[in-house]
């Protein structure tokens, strides 16, 4: 086996698992968007579901003097 060739057989297991470790992460960070859209639209869903406030919100300060 010349140079070349001896090189190329030490990188290739190397460079075959760091392809593998990139699509992991890949696969990992979609994964994690999923479930951050995921949680978002329950949250979203949660809040929609609370009964809407009638007529006029707020605090009544009386003030006597």
């Amino acid at each position: 086996m010349d140079d070349v060739n001896l090189r190329t057989a030490q990188i290739s297991p190397f460079l075959s698992a760091q392809r593998t470790a990139s699509d992991l992460n890949v696969a990992i960070l979609k994964l994690g968007n999923n479930q951050i859209k995921a949680e978002g639209e329950a949250a979203l869903q949660l809040i929609q579901a609370l009964p809407q406030a009638v007529g006029n919100v707020g605090n009544t300060i009386n003030i006597a003097v």
